[in-house]
């Protein structure tokens, strides 16, 4: 049997009659992780969470707590079964790359919104410096408004271009006009 399988033939309720728990008509029980004299730990149908301690999981990780042991114990306890076969390590394998790869892309997307916003304050800050309406003024501004659609478009904004016009004019046009170009 699978995890997934496991998951859906016991219940946490299942799970909890088990070990002799039985929770109050709000869910509840007394949290077997820690001491405690009223219950902190929500039952949920597939998992739990204990407010006095932090404690949280699924039934694999109830399992694993209250017999101190890892998943792998918990898994087979609950009648889960190692698949040793080439075609279970293989889709093992594939399931690790596509965590790796997930992870990759996600850290990409923060490193490129992080320099995003670095330029971003450069430009505005080389905006607040420079003449207002010459030539190195208008080539910033247009900077400042291309950079600022990027980011509106990593940040998955529904108005790309409206949302770079208010952000980079509702500083510009304090320092335009402080410079007396109004």
């Amino acid at each position: 049997m699978t995890s997934e399988e496991i998951k859906e033939k016991y219940s946490m309720s299942e799970i909890l009659e088990r070990y002799g728990f039985k929770p109050n008509r709000a869910g509840f029980i007394c949290c077997p992780f820690h001491r405690e004299k009223t219950p902190s730990m929500k039952i949920y149908a597939k998992s739990f969470y204990c407010f006095g301690c932090g404690k949280h999981g699924d039934i694999f990780d109830f399992v694993a707590g209250m017999e101190n042991c890892n998943f792998s114990e918990a898994y087979k306890s609950l009648g889960g079964v190692e698949d040793n076969s080439r075609k279970a390590k293989f889709a093992e394998y594939k399931r690790r790359k596509a965590r790796e790869k997930a992870t990759r892309i996600a850290q990409n997307e923060r490193n490129k919104k992080i320099c995003i916003f670095d330029r971003q304050d450069e430009l505005r800050a080389l905006l607040s410096e420079l003449e207002p309406l010459s030539d190195e003024w208008a080539n910033c501004y247009r900077e400042l408004l291309q950079v600022t659609a990027e980011r509106a478009k990593l940040s998955k904004e529904e108005d790309i271009y409206e949302y770079a016009y208010t952000y980079v004019t509702s500083g510009l046009y304090q320092d335009f006009y402080s410079k007396g170009a109004g």
